[in-house]
């Protein structure tokens, strides 16, 4: 059972990210995912990022290709981001053999793509872009309606901005709230033994997230010297894991040397692989510490 199984119809669940309140049956799912995804191989919580975006698209899927929350929330940001758009794509063939849910979405915002090329060529506003305007349709979906009044030659500027997204992918903005919750909940345990001992036998964080949980950290306001609490406790572990995968990586160069190529082969063939996600995570999602690759992966 999952965090975003609660209050759900026991399929994919509902698209809010549950309120984080003390002795929610919620935050119990929230630890229990949490101690699970640490006897994963990787970072726990890029793998729990993972869960949690494809159980918000197959829930999206499921029952909420109609709901108008969401379906405003993606006209705001002209559908989702392109990974998380070829991720709706896949997940429908997968499970359900079709692309109704594609088809469905995609007609709409082609729509607008329309509406919007057409207000281009005739130099002003469609009725549709007059209604929205006014408040009539589409009330939160505003920059799509731009009126184009200006000579030809001069409109491409705005052009580009009626379809420069108002609004961040909603896939996007669900994993990284995930994200903080699962964050505050690796804080909140930072001094629990069987917490630690379960952390220490995992692979560690990767460098993104274990920068956002040392953000999230300076934001509770405590202080102390390196080596004082949990995070001295997480740094020290964090170093161990930085070092072993290092040597890992040593012994594989070695090992691929002229004269040691003939050494039998061991779990320091993965290296290379692990290294990388260590570096920048299991999510195409880190473009930088900490950063959004909803916005690095738009086209405008």
């Amino acid at each position: 059972m999952s965090v975003n199984d609660v209050g759900g119809r026991g399929n994919p669940g509902p698209l809010v990210s549950p309120g984080r309140k003390n002795g929610d049956a919620s935050i119990l799912l929230v630890y229990l995912e949490l101690k699970e995804a640490l006897t994963q191989p990787g970072c726990p919580l890029c793998q729990l990022a993972v869960h949690t975006e494809r159980r918000y698209l197959s829930a999206f899927l499921y029952e909420n290709v109609l709901d108008v929350g969401v379906r405003e929330a993606l006209h705001s940001a002209w559908g989702f981001c392109p990974r998380h758009t070829w991720m709706v794509y896949e997940i429908e063939e997968e499970e359900y053999h079709d692309g109704m849910g594609t088809a469905i979405v995609q007609e709409d915002l082609l729509g607008r793509v329309a509406e919007v090329l057409e207000r281009y060529r005739g130099g002003g506003e469609t009725a549709a872009g007059r209604a929205a305007r006014s408040g009539q349709q589409h009330g939160r979906s505003g920059r799509w309606w731009l009126p184009f009044r200006r000579p030809v030659a001069h409109r491409g500027g705005e052009l580009v901005a009626a379809f420069r997204p108002a609004g961040k992918c909603p896939a996007c903005r669900h994993v990284a709230s995930m994200e903080d919750i699962y964050i505050h909940e690796v804080l909140a345990h930072l001094e629990d033994d069987d917490f630690l001992a379960l952390l220490r036998g995992s692979e560690g964080l990767c460098l993104p997230h274990f920068v956002r949980v040392v953000q999230a950290y300076d934001a509770t306001g405590r202080t102390g010297p390196p080596d004082a609490g949990g995070l001295g406790k997480l740094v020290e572990m964090q170093l161990h894991k930085v070092r072993e995968l290092r040597g890992e990586l040593g012994e594989y160069l070695r090992k691929h040397s002229y004269e040691h190529a003939h050494e039998p082969k061991g779990s320091e063939q993965s290296s290379p692989r692990r290294a990388v996600e260590k570096m920048v995570g299991k999510l195409s999602i880190h473009t930088e510490v900490g950063g959004d690759a909803n916005e690095a992966q738009r086209r405008i």
